[in-house]
């Protein structure tokens, strides 16, 4: 079966060099006080472009498990390093917007998803 690439791969031992490029030196030596498979959960959402979304699902199986989409939930919530690590765009597989901690909750969510679509229409 192809592999959907809307949904990123995390081979074993790349999750150190992609932190690397994606995100700033003060997140990167925070991560370390982190559990393994929230750091994965965060560098797939550090993947996901903007003005796009991944389900919860997908974000359990790109960090290695498919089963994990209520994990992957609390490790969204508890991410401190929201807006970089973009937690905003993941969403539930029926297109609903999920959870969001931060202020604003669930509306806040909604409006930054909206402005990133809205900039990536722009670009076009």
């Amino acid at each position: 079966m192809p592999r959907n690439t809307n949904e990123p791969s995390l081979p074993p031992g790349t999750a150190v060099t992609l932190f690397e490029k994606l995100l700033p030196g003060n997140i990167l030596a925070a991560l370390p006080a982190y559990p393994p498979f929230y750091q994965r959960v965060w560098l797939a959402c550090a993947l996901i472009p903007e003005g796009e979304t991944r389900t919860y699902q997908q974000i359990a199986k790109a960090a290695g498990s498919p089963r994990a989409a209520r994990a992957v939930g609390m490790a969204l919530k508890r991410n401190p390093f929201a807006p970089t690590v973009p937690c905003h765009r993941v969403i539930r597989k029926s297109g609903a917007p999920g959870g969001y901690s931060a202020p604003g909750g669930t509306a806040k969510k909604i409006a930054l998803l909206a402005a990133e679509r809205a900039r990536e229409i722009k670009k076009r």
